[in-house]
């Protein structure tokens, strides 16, 4: 399974643009866990995710090239 990962701000560079994981049946809490396993700097910032454009604050089940966009606080101005 192929996830997509969209990461701005401070994020972008920290994490790969796509991870492939070897079985089905991941979740938002199992990705992450790998996300924080995997690259620990990305801990100490504070950020929102959305699955497929729709911001969640639920675990849900990801499929197949399902997108993920980690995202910073933004500012305005």
């Amino acid at each position: 399974m192929v996830i997509n990962i969209l990461a701005f701000g401070v994020l972008n560079g920290i994490v790969p643009e796509e991870i492939t994981f070897q079985n089905e049946g991941v979740d938002l809490e199992l990705f992450q866990a790998y996300l924080f396993e995997n690259y620990p700097s990305i801990t100490q910032y504070n950020f929102s995710i959305a699955v497929n454009h729709a911001i969640v604050n639920q675990n849900v089940e990801l499929k197949n090239g399902d997108v993920i966009a980690l995202m910073p606080p933004f500012s305005g101005g």
